[in-house]
């Protein structure tokens, strides 16, 4: 029996089709997770470890909160970011906490890193709990804010 055009035509197509998802998921630009908004941040009051991971899971950056409190009750935390081998990198993770006493009861996270991987994606870990993702802008820095208005206990 002949093969006609019409008899490869279902062939055809679920090739075409194939190749165009194909294409679709490779041509697919990497869109990083926006920060989280305040009603995601947690309470991180309790903080003690913040790591930084890269896109694969590896601690990249870590560091240990040491806590101050101001006299009106609020707090702040932070922590000097090293690598894996113990050398200091030039970064910090900071976390305000507001006193029971402050008009804003928004905390505030902040993370200032440089030399880091040029537009990498990481994740920031507290506790070995995720809070965010973000990226590094093309020369390997991160500067960021994020303020949140988590249930804070008093």
């Amino acid at each position: 029996m002949a093969d006609t055009p019409s008899d490869r035509m279902p062939l055809s197509l679920l090739a075409f089709l194939g190749a165009c998802i194909a294409a679709g998921v490779t041509a697919a630009p990497y869109v990083p997770a926006l920060p989280p908004t305040a009603a995601e941040l947690p309470d991180l009051s309790g903080a003690t470890i913040v790591e930084i991971r890269d896109a694969r899971g590896r601690t990249v950056l870590n560091g240990e909160f040491r806590s101050r409190t101001d006299p009106l009750g609020n707090e702040e935390k932070d922590a000097a970011l090293s690598d894996g081998k113990g050398q200091q990198v030039v970064g910090e993770v900071e976390i305000e906490i507001p006193g029971p006493e402050a008009a804003n009861q928004e905390q505030e996270l902040e993370i200032d890193i440089i030399r880091v991987a040029a537009n990498g994606k990481f994740a920031l870990f507290i506790d070995d709990r995720e809070i965010l993702t973000f990226m590094s802008d093309d020369r390997g820095s991160i500067d960021m804010e994020v303020h949140g208005s988590a249930m804070l206990p008093r």
